[in-house]
């Protein structure tokens, strides 16, 4: 699948297919105790110039509040500030989940766990 993405980088929907990839991914090598490549992927899935819904009404958070949910706080702090690159309308939920981490919290991620 992640082979394919190379393709259609000229593609509007690219970013779409980036995140969604490696946040399945992630999301399997978390259910197999694989967490260092779940938050390789967590990471892999910011790594996009974003997408129009991503831009608008962000990227999906269900990847990050499974590592939030095991400790993992670093590197979703991390995909916070990646995301912040090409979410600029999110700058301020991602500004409230950041302080939320740092205070040891998971966020309430609403509609980005659904998109």
């Amino acid at each position: 699948m992640e082979n394919l993405l190379p393709n259609y980088k000229n593609d509007w929907n690219y970013g779409n297919a980036v995140q969604d990839a490696n946040q399945v991914l992630g999301l399997i090598a978390l259910a197999e105790d694989d967490v260092e490549e779940a938050k390789k992927r967590l990471l892999a899935s910011a790594d996009s110039e974003g997408s129009p819904q991503m831009n608008s009404f962000g990227p999906n958070m269900k990847l990050a509040k499974a590592l939030l949910e095991t400790g993992e706080r670093d590197v979703v702090l991390e995909y916070f500030n990646r995301c912040g690159i090409f979410w600029k309308m999110g700058e301020k939920k991602l500004s409230e989940w950041t302080a939320a981490v740092k205070n040891g919290e998971i966020p309430e991620f609403g509609g980005n766990l659904l998109y």
